[in-house]
């Protein structure tokens, strides 16, 4: 239930994120440049069922399986986002 928990803070973190340079003055964020914040919380959300639905069925240890892929998943994710140019800055 741990793993759970972590990948819904990710999510939060995703989502919290996208909310604080919408709000940013001076310099208004777009869809497509927040393109990228959706599809990293898609991802987040679909492989957070993936987790809650086994540990809902006491299968505890798929569930953290789960979860920590996600977090590298997410991670990958991101360090490709830094090296395509697309997303500016490191960690």
């Amino acid at each position: 239930m741990l793993g759970v928990g972590a990948q819904f803070a990710a999510l939060i973190r995703i989502l919290a994120e996208y909310l604080r340079l919408r709000r940013l003055p001076g310099h208004p964020l777009s869809l497509a440049q927040a393109d990228l914040w959706i599809e990293g919380a898609l991802m987040t959300t679909v492989l957070l069922a993936a987790a809650t639905f086994p540990a809902f069925f006491g299968r505890y240890r798929l569930s953290l399986a789960v979860a920590v892929a996600t977090i590298v998943i997410l991670l990958l994710f991101k360090a490709y986002l830094v090296a395509t140019g697309r997303l500016p800055g490191w960690w």
